[in-house]
């Protein structure tokens, strides 16, 4: 038995066929000029969708890439200004300014997050070696939040 979309089908063709030869060319022409519109859109569809995926992928990767930058700069001010008498905490939004407010405050309750770790730690085992010898937090706070170092001597 049939479905009834290859009935219409089949009666579709069969009435263009029984209709005078320039009526049949119009059918035809109109039927191919809709079919090119339903394909044109759908690949505008995809292309579209295909270059906001990449923007999105470019987008995580460059915040990634400078959180990885700003992150460890911001710890290091927050526990710095914590644990020194008289010293202010930087306003990071000021120092950059072309960071989307966004994408830095992120940043910041992200840095804000590990410095309270940090500095408990440092309550809890009265550990005071925040900086290493050339003046670089990033040891001690990958060592507190029980990262390790890779093969190659980088963090994470």
């Amino acid at each position: 038995m049939e479905s009834l979309q290859t009935l219409c089908y089949e009666s579709l063709a069969q009435s263009i066929s029984d209709a005078p030869p320039i009526i049949q060319e119009m059918v035809i022409s109109e039927t191919k000029k809709q079919i090119r519109k339903r394909v044109r859109e759908d690949i505008e569809k995809e292309v579209e969708q295909q270059v906001k995926k990449k923007i999105r992928i470019d987008s995580l990767v460059e915040i990634s890439e400078l959180y990885s930058i700003i992150i460890p700069e911001i710890v290091t001010d927050i526990v710095a200004s914590t644990v020194s008498n008289n010293r202010m905490r930087r306003n990071f939004l000021h120092i950059y300014p072309k960071i989307q407010p966004d994408v830095l405050d992120y940043a910041i309750e992200i840095a804000e997050t590990i410095a309270r770790t940090c500095i408990i730690h440092r309550l809890e085992t009265g550990e005071d070696d925040f900086y290493d010898s050339d003046g670089d937090s990033m040891e001690f706070i990958t060592r507190v939040l029980g990262f390790t170092s890779n093969e190659d001597g980088s963090n994470f």
